[in-house]
């Protein structure tokens, strides 16, 4: 081949080598800033991870064991940022983690919806969190991984349970006045049986005293005579004979009223925060003795009690929920111009304990029924209700003792709230 053609062929080659390596290396440009955009996006999801304020924790599904954890997962449990929880198994942070697993399913599945739960802290505590969870195939390897969002509620525990104790409090002194009125009660015929004791007894000592003149022969024995006749027909001792006993009965019936009061109000003043037996009719006794003036002046009280039920629990806050119900059936029957009817039942049904509280009121209105257990909800002018009452029954029947609280309604004819709760109870915790 003559040389000017070879120059030729080498010439082109020479030119197609430069745009060869043109291409590779505006190729190799692109990669580079691919890569840099994609570290630079990989860098940003993990500042993201670390300042989003929910705890997140991602899982290996397989293997059970912690992969990532972020920051506020970190200050959640108190683990320090040299800690690395990485291989370790999620059980020790994450006790319930089976039963999510159950509930999650097959790793197409959605989200699941959030539920409380609790983890453990690095020091051994344990940490109420609201947890949702989604599965996730991702990684490497492909592998299937579980990715948890959790967040802290030990500031709205503590709220709650400041809020139930103020609730509380509330209730007690919405009823010091009528309690006060309760005690006034049966002080006053205290007061006025002692009054006629005092009295009586001043009547008998003149005849006493006059007795004993005439049996010491001290004077005129005439006179005597006269006298002690005289002191026997003020003393009118028939009369006393008749009231003396009927005052002494009364007066210890009024003292056995105020001390019924006073222990009814020392449950309530001072709830059991520990587990023990609720004894269900001596609950409900208590709760109408502390009651009383809310519906004794609306409505006639009838009461069917099965003997003997009781359930485990904490009987302070039963007792909290029994006083709502049975104030709130009360002022549903002051709106009527005429008297109503309280009525309360108890019954057992299967392993269930059933406490039924109905009223005559006006029934409440359809519209609004799904809100009746809403925190702050209610119907009251401002300043007479919280709408905590009925929030705060449903949590304690609800949470607390593993029972439900339903109600029936009808506009016109009045409310029957029952309360179910199972006799082998395994009580939550303490409101």
């Amino acid at each position: 081949m003559p040389s000017h053609l070879v120059a030729k062929k080498l010439a082109r080659a020479e030119r197609r080598v430069t745009i060869l390596e043109k291409m590779i290396e505006e190729k190799t440009r692109e990669v580079f800033l691919a890569n840099e955009g994609l570290r630079e996006a990989v860098e940003y999801l993990r500042k993201l991870q670390q300042v989003m304020p929910g705890a997140l924790v991602v899982v290996d599904r397989e293997r059970r064991q912690v992969e990532t954890i972020n920051d506020s997962t970190r200050n959640l449990l108190g683990v320090t940022p040299e800690a690395d929880l990485a291989t370790r198994d999620v059980t020790a942070l994450f006790p319930d983690y089976q039963a999510f697993i159950d509930e999650l399913g097959p790793a197409e599945q959605e989200p699941s919806s959030p539920r409380e739960t609790h983890w453990r802290g690095a020091d051994g505590r344990i940490i109420p969190v609201l947890v949702s969870s989604r599965p996730l195939v991702g990684g490497p390897d492909r592998s299937p991984k579980i990715v948890f969002i959790g967040v802290d509620l030990r500031d709205r525990k503590r709220l709650e349970a400041e809020l139930h104790q103020a609730q509380k409090l509330e209730s007690i002194g919405q009823l010091a006045a009528g309690i006060a009125h309760e005690i006034n009660t049966p002080m006053q015929f205290i007061g006025d049986n002692v009054s006629f004791l005092q009295s009586a007894f001043a009547d008998l000592q003149r005849v006493v005293d006059a007795y004993e003149a005439i049996r010491h022969h001290q004077g005129d024995r005439k006179a005597m005579r006269n006298e002690l006749k005289e002191a026997v027909e003020e003393a009118d001792l028939d009369y006393l004979r008749e009231r003396g006993p009927q005052a002494f009965d009364r007066t210890r019936m009024g003292v056995e009223r105020v001390a019924k009061i006073v222990r009814g109000m020392k449950v309530f003043a001072h709830p059991e925060h520990e587990l023990s037996t609720i004894e269900i009719q001596e609950a409900i006794e208590t709760t109408l003795t502390v009651a009383h003036h809310e519906y004794r002046y609306v409505a006639e009280l009838e009461t069917s009690f099965e003997p003997h039920l009781s359930v485990v629990g904490y009987p302070g806050d039963f007792n909290q929920v029994l006083l709502n119900l049975i104030v709130n059936a009360s002022h549903a029957m002051s709106e009527g111009d005429e008297r109503g009817r309280l009525s309360i039942t108890t019954k057992a049904e299967g392993d269930d304990v059933v406490v039924e509280i109905a009223d005559t009121g006006a029934g409440i209105p359809e519209e609004i029924r799904h809100r009746i257990f809403d925190p702050f909800f209610t119907t009251k002018e401002v300043g007479q209700g919280t709408g905590q009452g009925l929030a705060l029954a449903h949590r304690v029947i609800t949470k607390l003792h593993g029972g439900s609280i339903t109600f029936s309604s009808e506009l016109g004819r009045g409310t029957t709230f029952t309360i179910r709760l199972p006799m082998a109870t395994v009580a939550r915790g303490a409101a």
